[in-house]
């Protein structure tokens, strides 16, 4: 038996009925002017059997569904069916009929014919329907649109205008029936059967062809069907076609069922972009304060040293910020590393270049390089304190000054007689400075 696809999901449906139950219940009410009924059996709602006749179209089993489960002025009214006969093969299946009932006239689908009323809409020839092979018939009424469809398996079968008179004809709401009605056995008067797997109704609500869209009145496209949202690419077996799925896991994939098979019809998001380039250095900024007056330190301390901040204001490039330590003038080797303040600088130094090893404070650098690794891009500023290297003082004469140490490494020259310039640059008035041959400078008191 081929089957239509999928039973309906009921999260797009007002009702679902996949008769998974013994009886009919108050679900439905049984009509028929030919003696046959209609029952629940092996979850399928079997109507008949009822024989082919001789005067077509007089005799019919109705089966109405309960104006508690459905009445509205459109719909969408979808079966999954087939028919068979009770014994040998006919040529001809019966009549399956769909009937919205309004108020004052009716909205019927025979299979060839759609008529409001006494009025014919629409004729197709149709497909042929075999014995024993399941078909998805949907009927939709939809006064969003405007329309009138008709539709078997993927197959559009008609597509008309709502008529004017709708909601005259319709009135408050109409009820759903499915009947089958006799049709001529041309001497082979078989009973048949028609059974029904599911039956499912929600309003006609703007999409009324599920398989492709419309353009709406702004000229975009209105997508059919029902929206997921979830992570990952779409499960074919959840839905029908038209409906919609999103993955939301990142890519931003939008997918579109159509013929059994979510495909995917547009991306919301790009790729990432390349990594702009480095903004300008920001200006200096102001000087701070003037330190607090430290003791007097004792003769033959280690004299020259100073604090030298070190400042990282957002992540480093992939691989870390390099600095070589050579030999020679402006060198960093002999200043001491003494701690790192704000988010987190992974410090690494390496002698020969085939390792990195991470430092512990404090730690005096050496010839060879110096990596540091900032994953934080908060912008907040990260401070790896460090003091130069210090020279040793004489600790005697008028040549020394007296230094302070604070907790944080900074240094105080107590005698030190300073002036600052408009730019905010220090000299002291009463030293005199040596530079050795790797540039680093002796401050030496001279009063």
């Amino acid at each position: 038996m081929t089957q239509p696809g999928s039973p309906p999901d009921p999260a797009q449906w007002t009702w679902v009925d996949l008769f998974d139950r013994t009886f009919p219940g108050p679900d439905y009410a049984v009509t028929s002017n030919a003696g046959a009924g209609a029952a629940i059996t092996a979850g399928e709602l079997v109507i008949g059997p009822m024989p082919l006749q001789s005067n077509p179209g007089t005799l019919r089993t109705t089966v109405t569904l309960s104006a508690a489960r459905w009445q509205a002025p459109d719909l969408q009214l979808q079966l999954d069916h087939r028919w068979a006969p009770t014994s040998g093969n006919p040529t001809q299946g019966p009549v399956l009929e769909l009937t919205v009932v309004g108020e004052t006239k009716n909205l019927t689908w025979d299979g060839e014919h759609l008529t409001w009323g006494a009025v014919t809409l629409g004729t197709t020839s149709g497909a042929p329907s075999e014995s024993g092979t399941t078909y998805r018939t949907r009927l939709t009424a939809d006064r969003t649109q405007g329309r009138l469809q008709v539709s078997r398996d993927a197959d559009g079968l008609l597509d008309v205008p709502l008529p004017d008179d709708w909601d005259a004809g319709i009135g408050a709401g109409g009820t759903v029936q499915v009947s089958q009605a006799s049709r001529s056995g041309s001497g082979d008067f078989t009973p048949i059967r028609i059974f029904i797997d599911s039956l499912a109704v929600r309003r006609g609500d703007g999409t009324a062809d599920l398989s492709s869209g419309t353009l709406n009145a702004s000229g975009g496209l209105r997508l059919g069907g029902e929206w997921r949202f979830a992570p990952g690419p779409p499960d074919d077996g959840v839905g029908s076609d038209g409906d919609v799925w999103a993955d939301t896991g990142g890519g931003g994939l939008i997918y579109q069922r159509r013929d059994g098979t979510y495909k995917p019809v547009t991306q919301l998001l790009g790729t990432p972009g390349p990594q702009g380039e480095q903004g300008p250095q920001g200006p200096a900024g102001p000087q701070g304060p003037a330190g607090r007056d430290g003791v007097d330190g004792q003769p033959g301390e280690l004299v020259g040293a100073v604090a030298v901040p070190l400042l990282l204001g957002d992540a480093t490039p992939d691989g870390g910020l390099l600095i070589p330590l050579n030999p020679g003038a402006g060198s960093l080797i002999g200043y001491e590393l003494l701690g790192v303040d704000g988010p987190d600088v992974q410090v690494e130094h390496t002698s020969d270049g085939s390792g990195y090893q991470p430092v512990t404070y404090p730690f005096t650098l050496t010839a060879g390089a110096l990596r540091l690794t900032r994953t934080d891009d908060s912008g907040a500023v990260a401070v790896l304190r460090a003091r130069s290297r210090a020279a040793q003082g004489s600790g005697e004469g008028v040549g020394t000054f007296t230094e302070q140490f604070d907790p944080d490494g900074f240094i105080t020259l107590v005698e030190a007689q300073i002036t600052t310039d408009g730019d905010g640059f220090v000299t002291v008035t009463n030293a005199s400075a040596t530079a050795d041959s790797e540039g680093f400078i002796t401050l030496e008191r001279t009063s």
